[in-house]
């Protein structure tokens, strides 16, 4: 019997992941520097919804349109960076499987893979994500890179003033993007070697690998960490609104806003002309004591007043988490953990499996509770409970 042939909803994807990777590893991409990844998903599962009988619902409309595409139903793969720690190749694989599913991939500015790559596989699938440089002439290379290899969308990120902090792998001694030292080798030797296929299928291919985007950025010759060390005090610094306004004027296509959580900055951002607004708390690991990200959004909605599409990111792990979001307002949701568990566990057809099944259980939940088309869902469809708790 194969991985995937016990794999039916994203929580058994997530324990085929745990199971094949060190602890050290998906702990490190799971909790992060607390458990604002859990409320993330707990906040969700506390909205409930009603249902309409007699309506010819049983296989609803699940495309939505953004920017003026067509995709195949409301939730993509959001960026994941350093995601070959997790997978050799996983940028690709990822890429490749949003192709066929044909729903947006937005590539990491922390990416291993180039971003030319990932648009030659990807197409018009293809988004890239950053966060603006302390240097404008870089931020400028940088965007202007991604619009040469022909991407349409830029995700520019906002939630990260300063340099993030992860205490699990802190505690554990190592870091995924330099050789072990003497500690981190000393603590979880056993824990390398008791997931065996994961250890040396990493070392095949390679170990750490760099960040592709911020190579030339590095000084000549630079190593993993030093490549590293460029990203990191390039993009950790004290963005401010006049990084926005640059990058706006430097980038002629799609811009979204990413890690918006206040519905005065929402509004701002708007006004100095962006085309989406994406209500995100990274994931849960920006910040231990942040609400849930779930709890922003419709006040976000309420101040973008309908002048540009809302996007939802914040631990979806089922379809009817997507559908709460989308009767709060998002236009469209996206999500990292559930395809990193599946190409976590199983490559590309693990990314498929979990693209696979989040579809399925969108539809299932829209026919059962009587909305033949994502477009006709609303508030309506929310129980009056969830209602209040909203």
């Amino acid at each position: 019997m194969g991985v995937l042939d016990r794999v039916v909803n994203i929580d058994d994807m997530r324990n085929a992941a745990r199971s094949r990777l060190p602890g050290f590893v998906f702990e490190g991409m799971e909790r992060g520097n607390g458990d604002g990844n859990a409320r993330n998903v707990e906040a969700l599962e506390r909205y409930r919804f009603t249902a309409r009988a007699l309506v010819d619902a049983v296989q609803p409309a699940l495309s939505v349109d953004l920017f003026g595409r067509r995709h195949a139903f409301p939730m993509g793969i959001s960026s994941v960076g350093l995601a070959s720690a997790f997978r050799p190749r996983a940028d690709e694989l990822l890429a490749s499987a949003a192709r066929e599913a044909d729903v947006p991939f937005i590539l990491s500015g922390a990416a291993n893979a180039s971003v030319e790559t990932i648009a030659r596989i990807a197409g018009d699938n293809a988004w890239f994500q950053f966060y603006g440089t302390a240097k404008r002439e870089v931020t400028e290379r940088v965007i202007r890179r991604a619009g040469d290899a022909g991407i349409k969308v830029l995700v520019y990120t906002v939630d990260f003033p300063i340099s993030p902090r992860n205490e699990v792998m802190v505690r554990k001694g190592v870091s995924l993007v330099r050789p072990l030292g003497w500690t981190g080798i000393r603590r979880n030797f056993l824990d390398a070697v008791m997931h065996l296929p994961w250890a040396l299928e990493f070392l095949r291919g390679g170990g750490p690998q760099k960040l592709d985007a911020w190579v030339p950025f590095a000084p000549p010759g630079a190593d993993v960490g030093g490549v590293l060390g460029a990203y990191r005090d390039l993009c950790f610094h004290n963005q401010t609104w006049q990084e926005l306004e640059h990058a706006r004027r430097v980038w002629p296509g799609k811009l979204v806003i990413k890690g918006i959580v206040h519905p005065d900055d929402a509004a701002r951002a708007v006004d100095m002309g962006v085309d989406a607004v994406t209500v995100s708390n990274h994931g849960g690991i920006k910040l231990e004591c942040m609400a849930p990200a779930i709890d922003s959004l419709a006040p976000v909605v309420a101040a973008v007043g309908g002048r540009v599409p809302v996007f939802f990111d914040g631990g979806i792990r089922k379809g009817a988490h997507v559908l709460a979001a989308l009767c709060l307002g998002a236009r469209y949701c996206f999500g990292g953990r559930y395809t990193l568990y599946g190409v976590s566990a199983a490559g590309q057809a693990g990314v498929a499996r979990s693209l696979e099944i989040m579809k399925s259980d969108i539809a299932f939940n829209m026919a059962m509770m009587g909305c033949p088309s994502v477009a006709e869902l609303g508030p309506q469809f929310l129980a009056p409970g969830s209602r209040e708790a909203a």
